[in-house]
């Protein structure tokens, strides 16, 4: 069941109605996620994340809770994509709660994210494709001391290199960078020890490549590919823990 509460003031004084999307890149990814929302209806637990603004889907059901803001930068004028390690109850509210879910579905109920992926929009590469994370490619000693398991966090963009005609799999990375610690997709990796949490980016400057080449995305185009992200994760399931890259 979804209940529309009466608006709250919050912090500052403004009384939040609806969320208003304004920035381009949350609106590039707005409509991806829709795309993907749309067609997700696999049990198990997916958490998207729009330019670090949280948007949760588990199962059949749908909870959105958006920091209405010009850009990814909240009203305390902070990157809100930067703020994911450490979250303040009071300034960072939807981070921290939607982080302490995720700390429940994996620390009580002993169910972790099956995948966390951020969308956002790129402002200078074509196509579409994702960053992860890995212990040999991190800055910390530490993490390049254990054994990789590349097979988890390869399998998401080598599947969408299969099915979405907008993906480019050379592009994607896997480093974790030292100044990348606070991002959403870092933070979820190191500190609830989900192996395939990604920034899914999505071009201004169109593709450069097979049917697309030459265009730019249009919404048509970006609902297509939240459906075939949906898709590459029902193949994951399928496919469970015998996958290897080939």
């Amino acid at each position: 069941m979804i209940r529309r509460q009466t608006p709250r003031s919050d912090l500052f004084g403004v009384a939040v109605h609806a969320i208003n999307n304004v920035v381009p890149s949350f609106s590039l990814f707005y409509v991806g996620g829709r795309g993907g929302w749309n067609f997700a209806s696999r049990p198990f637990t997916v958490f998207i994340v729009l330019n670090g603004i949280v948007s949760t889907r588990t199962g059949a059901k749908r909870h959105r809770s958006w920091q209405a803001s010009s850009n990814r930068y909240g009203l305390t004028n902070e990157d809100l994509n930067r703020r994911w390690s450490n979250p303040n109850q009071v300034l960072h509210p939807v981070i921290y709660h939607t982080k302490g879910l995720m700390e429940y579905c994996t620390r009580v109920l002993q169910r972790p994210p099956y995948v966390f992926v951020d969308y956002h929009g790129h402002s200078r590469r074509k196509n579409v494709f994702l960053f992860g994370c890995s212990r040999s490619g991190s800055w910390s000693a530490a993490d390049r001391a254990k054994p990789d398991q590349p097979a988890q966090y390869l399998m998401l963009p080598h599947l969408m290199q299969r099915i979405s005609p907008a993906f480019a799999l050379p592009l994607c990375s896997f480093k974790v960078e030292r100044n990348k610690e606070s991002t959403a997709r870092v933070a979820i990796w190191r500190q609830l020890g989900v192996s395939r949490s990604y920034t899914m980016e999505s071009s201004f400057c169109g593709c450069d490549q097979g049917t697309l080449a030459g265009l730019h995305l249009d919404t048509k185009h970006l609902k297509a590919i939240g459906q075939d992200f949906c898709q590459a994760l029902s193949m994951m399931k399928d496919c469970g823990e015998d996958w290897s890259v080939e």
